[in-house]
């Protein structure tokens, strides 16, 4: 039953939330805030938080977002709306928060690793036309990365 207490639990776990969020992408480097909404709070992949729906659609980067969802999923964490970011419910525990944001640090350190490798070394083997697609598309790296961990036998 969503009662007083309940919501105000899940507005505190929420704030505890963002508050990681600006911890771990400042930690890995990224100029990035934490929107804030009670319960819910998501990124904001610059170092301005928007301040209307045009600035808040404009300072997101959906397909980042998306393979970051799939990094989450892979590792028992669903986010249901891709735009709307994480929320604390009544359920939500503060180990659930903490393991939210222990992966989300993983996934930002995965895509600081990546951006760092020389891009040829990543798709050498691969023909001409196929490697210059993937570097067309950067963040297509981090999806095969994390499929070919998924798949047995084809990961490092």
């Amino acid at each position: 039953m969503l009662t007083p207490a309940a919501y105000e639990h899940a507005a505190a776990l929420g704030a505890r939330l963002a508050d990681g969020i600006e911890t771990i992408t400042a930690a890995q480097g990224f100029d990035w805030q934490a929107h804030r909404l009670f319960n819910r709070s998501g990124y904001t992949h610059g170092p301005v938080l928007p301040r209307n729906a045009a600035e808040a659609r404009d300072s997101f980067d959906i397909e980042l977002y998306n393979v970051q969802r799939v990094y989450l999923a892979n590792r028992g964490i669903w986010e249901a709306i891709d735009s709307a970011g994480p929320a604390a419910g009544i359920q939500t525990t503060s180990d659930h928060v903490d393991r939210y944001l222990e992966v989300a640090s993983e996934f930002l350190s995965e895509l600081r690793r990546l951006a760092a490798l020389p891009r040829k070394s990543l798709w050498s083997e691969q023909p001409e036309e196929l490697e210059h697609e993937l570097l067309a598309h950067p963040r297509i790296w981090l999806v095969l990365v994390d499929v070919v961990r998924e798949v047995p036998d084809c990961g490092p």
